[in-house]
């Protein structure tokens, strides 16, 4: 394939000062800002008077949709670059104020003096170039070069799948859309449109095995976004590794005209492009050196297959994805947050992305429901090492000024413990000292299962493999977390069905309801394990990720069954990949038995994802926070005990951050002595 761009030397830049260099880890809360300037720039770019007017009232002078009451504002400034525009500094502190930033390539094209006022504003602030995986537009004649002459990003995507048009129909400027480099509906024979979100063919081959518009969009971003030195990290939005789900009845892909003669061969055709597109992306930046040079993606429920080459995924309408369930979204193997932070290449950088509702008028993005779901957001983001999104769903600066939002959990004075919204107050939980883990909390239910913890038997448990999975289960003496004795799993062969490997307790009558399975566990190497009960309804198994250290975990099941009570065993699958796993004191209770918690430097947090509210004896006193926004939780007071909401008192769950005053020195300055009055 010969490519529409002609890319410069990648040794010609000085990639040891690329901002992207210095790739430590952020201290905690991270919060990040996933986009939120228009197509123009706006409102980073351009003044925020009311140069526009409202739709139905053209009257009304507008700069935004809020001041329309609902209603689309015109503004001029929303539509297209103006290189003429400059910098809005009054926007700069409240764009650089999150750690990570993502901005779309062409405005800033236009305007890299905004890029190096955010930089100027917060130095180790993150700026990623923001891009769709497999959408494309051109305006009327095409975006005008750049400041410099150059073809910008957009235009160079365009002409990069407008390159398989027929020869006459290549010229930028015309704008067309008829090679088999875009998708097309059969139901009206045109391109897909915009709001299909998906009009380029992932799929194309050129000659068999050559995905052309994949590697040539790589390429696009490769110049643009690594080889200017300008960005930290490319976010590739709408990237989903399947495509049919932007069907409909009057929306149809025209696979044939994509080069295929089946809808399968077609969604296996798509999948592999949009592999090759993230491994050739990967090997051009490797090959520069940018090895440490982060590529998230968003689309769907993550892509498997992109887990060699990109570092993190978004996970977007938390927790609420696909029609899921907080479990689901942090724990669905593989695609679940808490997996992909560590199957993913290193270092893994996710995002998990809630929107607040209602978002106009202005205040009310403070209400009691949009700070408790801000709240959960960003508690669900801190128990792994990614980044909490919260905004208006579209992150469109004209419907909701969400780079202005700052709530409590964002910047804290650690003296005061009051609640402080700037750059300088933000990371003030400091690093983690650990993963997260299961706080235990009093359960007075007995014992549904009786247990020694292995000491004379295997309290009848047993090894159950299916579908041609192999393995052993032994006791082993000499490391286990409780008293002397443990039980070892080795899983020889996967079988033909993951997971096939499993072992299986004694038989309990178990009743519908929340059900807790603890036990100790550790692993030969960082792996999936499952928990899980046959039932009709309800929550009936949890994947889980186990470490190689001894560490307590919790499942809670909430099943429903036909018939109420269910006599069986509860069943730990462990055939997802070989290995060793080594189990000790496992206990099963009705009822809930602990709390999601990370430790930090200068804090904790407590997260409740259960269906009843947790009140959660502390070990020692804690301080909350001296909220301005929301001063009914955060009261600033020392705490020995609190209670975490359920989803029973609620939509979601809820979460608490709390200050550990023994970290932070709050005693007053000394008054100077020996000076003398002048």
């Amino acid at each position: 394939m010969t490519s529409v761009l002609s890319l410069p030397n990648p040794a010609s830049a000085d990639r040891a000062t690329a901002p992207w260099a210095n790739d430590a880890v952020a201290p905690y809360p991270h919060v990040a800002l996933y986009s939120n300037i228009g197509s123009s720039g706006w409102p980073l770019v351009g003044s925020m008077q009311k140069l526009g007017t409202c739709a139905s009232i053209p009257s009304v002078s507008c700069a935004t949709d809020a001041d329309c009451s609902y209603d689309v504002c015109n503004n001029p400034q929303h539509k297209f670059p103006d290189p003429a525009s400059v910098v809005n500094q009054s926007q700069v502190s409240f764009f650089s104020r999150p750690y990570m930033l993502n901005l779309g390539f062409t405005p800033m094209e236009y305007h890299p003096d905004a890029l190096s006022s955010l930089r100027a504003a917060n130095p180790i602030n993150k700026i990623y170039a923001f891009s769709s995986g497999h959408l494309t537009w051109c305006p009327g004649g095409g975006y005008p070069p750049d400041p410099n002459g150059q073809s910008v990003m957009w235009a160079d995507y365009f002409k990069a799948v407008m390159q398989f048009n027929d020869p006459a129909d290549r010229i930028y400027a015309d704008c067309k859309m008829t090679g088999p480099g875009f998708l097309f509906n059969s139901f009206d024979n045109k391109p897909m449109p915009l709001d299909s979100l998906a009009n380029v063919n992932l799929a194309y081959q050129d000659t068999p095995g050559n995905y052309a518009v994949a590697d040539a969009l790589a390429e696009v971003w490769f110049q643009h976004a690594y080889q200017s030195g300008n960005y930290d990290g490319i976010f590739i939005d709408n990237f989903c590794e399947d495509v049919f789900w932007i069907e409909s009845a009057t929306r149809i892909i025209d696979y044939q005209k994509a080069g295929y003669a089946t809808k399968e061969e077609f969604a296996a055709g798509w999948k592999a492009g949009q592999t090759e597109m993230g491994k050739h992306l990967r090997e051009l930046i490797d090959a520069a050196g940018g090895t440490n040079f982060p590529l998230i993606g968003n689309g769907c429920m993550g892509a498997p297959g992109l887990f060699p080459y990109f570092n993190g995924w978004m996970r977007e309408n938390f927790p609420y994805q696909n029609g899921g369930t907080w479990f689901s979204n942090m724990f669905t193997y593989p695609k679940g947050y808490m997996f992909e932070e560590f199957l993913q290449r290193a270092p893994q950088i996710n995002y998990i992305f809630s929107a607040a509702n209602p978002v106009q008028p202005e205040g009310v993005q403070y209400s009691l429901s949009n700070t408790r779901k801000m709240r959960f957001n960003l508690g669900s983001a801190s128990l792994g090492n990614g980044y909490a999104v919260f905004e208006d769903g579209a992150a469109y600066p004209t419907v909701a000024p969400s780079q202005q939002w700052c709530y409590d959990e964002y910047g804290v004075d650690l003296y005061t413990g009051s609640a402080i919204c700037d750059a300088a107050h933000r990371g003030w939980l400091g690093q983690p000292k650990g993963d997260y883990y299961h706080y235990f909390l009093p359960n007075g239910n007995p014992e549904l299962l009786s247990t020694d913890g292995f000491e004379t038997d295997f309290n009848g448990w047993y090894f159950a493999p299916l579908n041609g999975g192999t393995g052993t289960f032994e006791r082993t003496t000499g490391d286990a977390p409780q008293s002397t004795h443990a039980v070892h799993v080795n899983i020889a062969t996967i079988g033909s069905n993951a997971p096939t490997v499993r072992i299986i307790s004694p038989t309990i009558t178990f009743p519908s309801g929340d059900l807790s399975i603890s036990f100790w566990a550790k692993a030969d190497k960082q792996r999936a394990i499952q928990v899980a009960l046959g039932c009709n309804g309800g929550r009936c198994n949890q994947p889980l990720p186990v470490t190689t250290q001894w560490k307590r975990y919790e499942v809670v099941l909430n099943p429903t069954f036909n018939s109420s009570p269910s006599t069986q065993g509860i069943q730990i699958y462990l055939g997802q990949e070989t290995g060793d796993v080594w189990f000790d004191d496992i206990r099963i209770k009705r009822g809930i038995s602990s709390i999601y918690r990370r430790d930090f430097d200068q804090g904790i947090v407590l997260l409740n994802p259960f269906d009843v509210d947790l009140t959660v004896p502390l070990e020692k006193t804690y301080r909350k926070i001296r909220g301005a926004v929301t001063p009914t939780i955060n009261d600033g007071s020392a705490v020995t005990s609190v209670t975490v909401l359920g989803t029973g008192s609620g939509v979601i769950g809820d979460a608490l951050f709390l200050l550990d005053p023994d970290a932070v020195d709050t005693t007053p300055p000394a008054k100077p002595k020996g000076l003398r009055k002048q």
